[in-house]
């Protein structure tokens, strides 16, 4: 997906700053819920942790192969990459995987599935699902999927909000509904080509991170008030 990104420059700069202002969110979230997990020794906590986690991780590939792109469409763009391209698609891979498997375990903590044989059988086919956008470049596909996965999890954080009609349950809330809307805006760019629709999708997604943040720096702090 990142491989066939494409831009002007003011564009790819600003992106990148989106990027890395949505990676130190979600590694502060991921650390936030592993001292949580330490606290309170719930898997639940723990999955919280690494989804974000991974979620860090699609991030860093992102920020460390989208320069590169630029710099060689715009300076390169005869030279043949040769193992550097192999190296590109494998971030790719990578990048498209952690986001799936970032979902799957937010879908847990969210939805309450507990029964094994279940978990087996949405993990198979949403990482499924995943490969086969990847070995086909479905990239429309990928996101549509993605819109899909977090759409589920708007389901079950609308249903938690309804029956505690907290702000820290619509910050919840408010943070999947924008991560829906940037894959949904996403799918969108890869469908009708218009690159610059990638901005909207990332500043999106930068937000329903920063929601979830503000979320958990008022459950500490209230915390301590208490």
């Amino acid at each position: 997906m990142i491989l066939d990104f494409r831009g002007p420059a003011w564009f790819f700069g600003t992106d990148i700053a989106i990027q890395v202002l949505g990676l130190v969110i979600s590694l502060i979230i991921a650390y936030y819920g592993y001292k949580l997990y330490k606290i309170t020794s719930k898997k639940l906590d723990l999955y919280f942790s690494i989804a974000f986690f991974l979620l860090g991780l699609e991030f860093i590939i992102y920020i460390l192969v989208i320069p590169a792109v630029f710099i060689y469409y715009n300076y390169f763009p005869t030279l043949q990459p040769g193992i550097l391209l192999t190296i590109a698609r494998s971030l790719n891979f990578i990048y498209m995987f952690a986001i799936s498997l970032a979902y799957i375990f937010l879908i847990l903590v969210y939805s309450g599935i507990e029964k094994k044989n279940v978990i087996a059988l949405i993990s198979s086919l949403i990482l499924a699902l995943t490969l086969y956008s990847y070995i086909t470049r479905s990239y429309f596909g990928f996101n549509l999927t993605s819109t899909l996965l977090t759409g589920f999890i708007v389901f079950h954080t609308y249903r938690n909000y309804l029956a505690k009609k907290t702000k820290n349950a619509f910050l919840v809330l408010l943070t999947f509904v924008l991560l829906t809307f940037s894959h949904f805006i996403l799918a969108y760019a890869f469908y009708t080509n218009i690159q610059l629709a990638f901005l909207p999708g990332h500043i999106s997604q930068f937000l329903g991170f920063a929601s979830l943040l503000i979320m958990l720096i008022r459950v500490k702090y209230g915390r301590k008030k208490k």
